[in-house]
């Protein structure tokens, strides 16, 4: 949930694979409520992931408070859970494999915010189909 985009992702119906689904601009905070629940209705999503901007020495930041405050309006808002997951280093992960693709700079500026969260999605995605062990 970036200062000025958004990235969103979607997963298969299986729930295995996450693909990049938009960038909305994230510069109108009051409105993106609404907007995810009416994503939620048109694509029956299950569980909303937000990533989490944890700082890489461990103390909370301000700015994860926000985004706490924000997974809690939505928790108010959506009939599904709402979950966050770290999301440290999601951004250089998704210039580099753009990078390592051959994309242009210019087309990786415009794709790094859906990108980095396809990785948080299959990160999640991956956490939730780890096998049972005894």
């Amino acid at each position: 949930m970036g200062e000025r985009r958004i990235g969103l992702a979607l997963s298969d119906p299986s729930g295995i694979i996450a693909s990049p689904y938009a960038t909305w601009e994230g510069r109108d905070r009051d409105g993106l409520p609404g907007r995810i629940r009416h994503l939620v209705q048109e694509k029956q999503i299950g569980t909303v992931v937000i990533g989490l901007p944890n700082r890489t020495d461990g103390k909370f930041s301000e700015k994860a408070a926000e985004f706490r405050a924000f997974a809690e309006e939505l928790r108010g808002k959506l009939d599904i859970p709402v979950e966050m997951i770290d999301e440290s280093y999601t951004t250089v992960m998704a210039h580099e494999a753009m990078k390592e693709a051959g994309m242009k700079e210019k087309k990786r500026r415009q794709k790094v915010d859906e990108i980095a969260a396809v990785i948080i999605l299959q990160s999640w995605l991956d956490t939730r189909k780890r096998p049972f062990m005894p």
